[in-house]
Formats: C-alpha cells, sequence, structure tokens
C-alpha cells in the first residue's frame, strides 16, 4: 500500500511512498513478561506500531508486550517550526526533554512512548519521526480516525501534549503534570539527572487509574459537573425546561401562596398585640 502526498513531481505527479518506508528496524528493549490478563493494546492503536522509518510496521501487542506505562506524545513537525517564538521553544524544549528522559532510565523502566503525529504529509512525518527512538501510530488506512478518537477521548487541545496510559489495563494514569515532570527531571545535572527522571516513574507506577474518558478533567466538582452537562446536552436540556416551568407556573403560585400568608400572619399578629394591649388596659383600671 502506498501514501500519495501532497508535494508532486515537477509535472505535478503526485508522489506515492510505500507505507513500508515509514519506518526502521529498531525493536525496543524489551525484558517484562506479558501476562495473559494484559489489556489488548491493539484496541486503542491499532493491529500495528511503527518502530522508526525503514522497516515495516510490527504487531502492536508485540512491541509493547513488556511495557508498563505507555506515554502518548500529541505532536507534529510544525509545532516546531511555528513563527511564534515561545510556542516553538516549548515543543523544542519538550522533544529535547523526552529524547533525554528516554534515553536515560525510562525504557530501563518499561515505559515506551508512542509518537501521534498531527502531520498529513509523509515526507514531514518522515522527517520528523526519524529524529526519534520510539514508537509511532503509521499513516495507514484508519490510523487518522485512530488519532482523532485518542485526542477526543483524552481531550487532547493543544501540542505538544503528553498524556500517560497504564499498558497492562489501557487505563489513564492521571500524571496531569507529565511535560513539566519530565522537563524538569530533564534539566537535572547529570549526577542526578537518572534518580529524577525514576522518581517520576515510580510516582506514576503508583497513582490510581482512572478511565480514558477521565483524562482532561478538573477535579473541581463543579466545573467537572458544568462539563457533564456540556457532554450531555439533552439533560442539559431537561433541566432548563425545568427552571423554565418553574418560572412561569411554580414561582407566581408561591410567591401568592406567601403573600396570603404573610397577610394572615400580620393580621393574627395585630388581633393577639389587640388583645394583649386591652388586657393590659382593663388591669391599670381594676388595680
Amino acid at each position: 500500500m502506498a501514501v500519495t502526498t501532497r508535494r508532486g513531481k515537477k509535472d505535478g505527479t503526485p508522489t506515492k511512498i510505500p507505507l513500508s518506508s515509514l519506518v526502521q528496524g529498531k525493536e525496543p528493549k524489551l525484558s517484562r513478561v506479558a501476562q495473559p490478563g494484559d489489556y489488548d493494546l491493539s484496541k486503542l492503536f491499532g493491529p500495528n506500531l511503527l518502530t522508526a522509518v525503514t522497516h515495516p510496521p510490527q504487531p502492536t501487542g508485540k512491541v509493547l508486550q513488556n511495557t508498563e506505562l505507555i506515554l502518548l506524545y500529541f505532536t507534529a513537525s510544525y509545532s516546531n517550526k511555528k513563527d511564534d517564538n515561545k510556542k516553538k521553544m516549548n515543543a523544542q524544549s519538550v522533544n529535547t526533554a523526552l529524547l533525554e528522559f528516554y534515553n536515560t532510565a525510562a525504557k530501563d523502566h518499561y515505559v515506551e512512548i508512542i509518537l501521534i503525529s498531527s502531520d498529513s504529509i509523509v515526507e514531514e512525518f518522515e522527517e520528523f519521526y526519524a529524529t526519534m527512538p520510539w514508537l509511532a501510530i503509521p499513516s495507514d488506512t484508519g490510523a487518522a480516525t485512530i488519532k482523532a478518537y485518542l485526542a477526543t477521548t483524552l481531550s487532547v487541545r493543544r501540542q505538544p501534549s503528553l498524556i500517560v496510559i497504564d499498558a497492562k489495563t489501557g487505563e489513564y494514569v492521571p500524571a496531569t503534570d507529565a511535560k513539566d515532570e519530565i522537563i524538569t527531571a530533564a534539566a537535572a545535572p547529570q549526577q542526578q539527572r537518572r534518580e529524577n527522571i525514576v522518581a517520576v516513574i515510580n510516582r506514576w507506577k503508583n497513582l490510581p487509574r482512572q478511565p480514558l474518558s477521565a483524562a482532561g478533567q478538573s477535579q473541581n466538582p463543579v466545573v467537572r459537573f458544568f462539563m457533564f452537562l456540556v457532554k450531555n446536552p439533552v439533560l442539559l436540556f431537561g433541566i432548563m425546561s425545568l427552571i423554565r416551568l418553574f418560572r412561569q407556573k411554580m414561582l407566581p403560585e408561591l410567591v401568592k401562596y406567601f403573600d396570603n400568608n404573610h397577610s394572615s400572619a400580620s393580621s393574627l399578629s395585630s388581633s393577639i398585640m389587640t388583645e394583649i394591649n386591652n388586657d393590659e388596659t382593663g388591669s391599670d383600671t381594676e388595680f
């Protein structure tokens, strides 16, 4: 199978690049034996993953069989070429820190990274991915659907973004500051760098697991309730209808009810005060 790119030959004919050219033969270093109950990660990432740029894609289960944590790296080559210097520096610093993180200790502690690129032009993706030693979702048929599903489910709103997944259960690891943690650990002095990176990985391993849909959710209960309503417009419409019904039908009746009770209470209070005054007047006369 081949992918047609936007860039063509001089005569305008589109260039077709075999999908097999998107990978290279760097098998990840694996040592943890897969367990029978491990989650089928092909359900999330598709049947095959790239291991580099020159060899065919490898089965997802094979390249991830000894992995405990997966770091999903949402980015694109153009993130590193932005005109905005601040955004460009941010993208480049993440990529540099991630390389240091991966090469220093991540693989030795069963952490794998999967590139989820937004590049639509094969040459740009290939050039970008060639600088990376980790895995990637291939530019194959259905890959765009897989990438869109992951980005939507994990609430990825900006690039670059890093999301941690438990490779054994397919669940979300709520390492909400993963990007900052990696940048900080990778920037530590050489003698402390490995120790800091291992500490970050161990912290992730000890975090409670959550459904994938929990990614990107605020811990504030008010915000979470609001986001729940936004994701369930039918329920939101029902609540708004009840509020409108209350204002139009029930509220006037309640106002009328309290007004009547207030009038009755005022009359009763006046009667009681009159009786008290009469009793006091009578007592003074008798005395």
